[in-house]
């Protein structure tokens, strides 16, 4: 029972990341999208910058969502085990 509150403590804290992450990027799009440069056409150097800003975020979110997954299958199957030995 312990490793089983142990991966759903593992399993919150990564959804609170992952929310934290999104809440985070929403708030820098809307600062960037409210501020005076806003219509300020970027250089090409700028939009690579993003770019690969976006692309590690993209990467970091993949990753998030499949240790979750794994996470979440770990915890189906202790759940199982504890109902079997129940």
């Amino acid at each position: 029972m312990k490793k089983l509150d142990q991966f759903e403590d593992e399993n919150a804290r990564l959804k609170r990341m992952v929310l934290s992450e999104m809440s985070a990027i929403r708030e820098i799009v809307e600062v960037e999208a409210s501020s005076p440069e806003a219509d300020t056409p970027w250089d090409v150097s700028d939009a690579s910058s993003e770019m690969k800003k976006l692309r590690q975020f993209e990467d970091e979110n993949a990753l998030l969502k499949r240790t979750f997954a794994d996470l979440a299958l770990v915890r189906e199957m202790l759940q199982e085990v504890m109902r079997r030995k129940l």
